[in-house]
């Protein structure tokens, strides 16, 4: 959900634009051993969901009805902590990770205006 601000110039749109951004984002963690040893931690599972996006474009008009977008959007829906933790008895061993869910969109669209 975002909204745009800009300046026309002749049939030419330049614009900024912000707003809320939702993603159905799962991370599942694992400490990558291949063998069964000790220390083999089980999965983590971290879910981020909400955050914002910002970026800038360009809308030019080509004719009454032919429209053509560049933007570039950059979107953060934040950072969650975690930690997985295996103890046998015997052995015990903590890893804790970070999910830094940063994303860069660039996109080029082509729109037909339907009077």
């Amino acid at each position: 959900m975002r909204a745009r601000a800009g300046y026309a110039a002749d049939r030419t749109l330049f614009y900024v634009t912000g707003g809320l951004a939702f993603a159905d984002a799962e991370h599942t963690w694992d400490d990558g051993s291949f063998f069964v040893d000790p220390f083999d931690l089980p999965p983590e599972k971290v879910d981020l969901d909400f955050g914002w996006v910002i970026g800038a474009g360009v809308e030019h008009a080509w004719t009454d009805n032919w429209l053509v977008r560049i933007e570039g959007l950059y979107f953060d829906l934040g950072s969650e902590d975690g930690e997985a933790s295996f103890n046998n008895g015997q052995f015990t061993e903590t890893d804790t990770f970070e999910v830094d869910q940063e994303i860069w969109v660039g996109r080029i669209a082509v729109s037909y205006k339907f009077n």
